[in-house]
């Protein structure tokens, strides 16, 4: 492709590029255009639209900002603002932006949304503490690595009493500095020896893909994450998952090793006995495993889940977004290399 000249060009390479959902490499043909016309609304808004897809929402919420600056009577900068806050949590706010666009150009798209959203803000208001809790962790932006301290009830086997509550952890913090990641091994390393079974890992995977398709199911947005499955347990039968939000780590090949090496040495330090990675397709900027020969879920969103262990033991599956059911496939499209070695 040749190298743009002007900020036209950069805007016309940046939309090739997320019509074919390189989102990284389009934010960064905008960002050259806005270098040469910083007045050009257009640059602004697709802009954020790119980082929406990379899900730097706060970034993205930057640009509808701008937009809405430089041309306050264009409905699609209130649009765009109102996507962006929906996907941060704020309905409200979202709800509010959606409307301000809709009394600039009044489309079936904007009073379906706008309807859609009266409704979920009304059930959210009636679902009470837990819908709020849920509110919270979705708006909540993700550092490189963030741990999750969360303790859950086994039983006897170690397996889960309530997959529902996998995915669910009160207490999330990042690891700053070494006093984190020693509070972090304190809860998960510490205890009594679980036995490694394959039996436990492979449970761990389907209990990980049963919270995935119920946080589809109620719209909740899903974070890039690795949970670990510890290998201790406290002396009544309770043991503390691990958690590690990897929010940046898609963005490029150095960023994914990097977020590999600290994975593996958090796996080693925490004696987990699984990994299992859930990651939104939309998060991925490499690596494009559905642009691969083979790929058989054609242009479909959805998750990713991959399955880790010291055993020769690794599974990947697929959730498309539209039918939620898991299809598990090939070592060619993982997403991550190996955890344990």
């Amino acid at each position: 492709m040749v190298e743009a000249e002007s900020a036209k060009s950069y805007q016309e390479q940046g939309n090739e590029f997320y019509k074919a959902e390189l989102w990284l490499k389009a934010a960064a043909c905008y960002t050259k255009g806005i270098k040469e016309e910083p007045e050009k609304v257009a640059l602004y808004s697709n802009r954020c639209a790119a980082l929406l897809k990379l899900q730097k929402a706060g970034k993205a919420l930057a640009d509808a900002e701008t937009c809405i600056r430089l041309k306050p009577e264009w409905e699609k900068g209130h649009y765009r603002k109102a996507m962006v806050l929906e996907t941060m949590g704020e309905l409200s706010e979202a709800l509010a932006s959606y409307e301000q666009a809709a009394k600039l150009q009044s489309t079936a798209e904007f009073k379906l949304k706008i309807a859609s959203l009266k409704k979920q803000i009304q059930r959210e208001k009636a679902g009470g503490g837990k819908v709020a809790a849920e509110k919270e962790n979705r708006g909540k932006p993700a550092s490189n690595f963030a741990f999750t301290a969360g303790r859950r009830d086994t039983d006897n086997t170690g397996n889960n009493k309530a997959s529902s509550k996998v995915l669910a952890a009160p207490n999330v913090g990042e690891i700053r500095n070494d006093a984190d990641y020693a509070e972090a091994k304190k809860g998960m390393a510490s205890g009594e020896p679980i036995p490694l079974t394959t039996q436990r890992i492979k449970q761990f995977g389907q209990d990980i893909i049963a919270a995935v398709q119920q946080q589809m199911t109620t719209g909740v947005a899903i974070q890039p994450s690795v949970y670990f499955l510890p290998g201790k347990q406290t002396s009544d039968g309770q043991t503390q998952m691990g958690q590690v939000q990897i929010s940046t780590a898609f963005e490029s090949p150095d960023l994914l090793q990097n977020c590999l090496s600290f994975l593996r040495q958090y796996a080693t330090d925490m004696g987990a006995h699984a990994a299992c990675a859930v990651v939104p397709k939309k998060a991925i900027a490499y690596p494009q495993v559905w642009k691969m020969k083979g790929w058989p879920h054609q242009i479909s969103d959805g998750i990713f889940v991959q399955l880790e262990s010291p055993k020769p033991l690794r599974s990947c599956w697929f959730i498309p977004l539209d039918d939620k059911q898991p299809q598990e496939t090939s070592n060619d499209y993982k997403i991550l290399e190996p955890i344990f070695k």
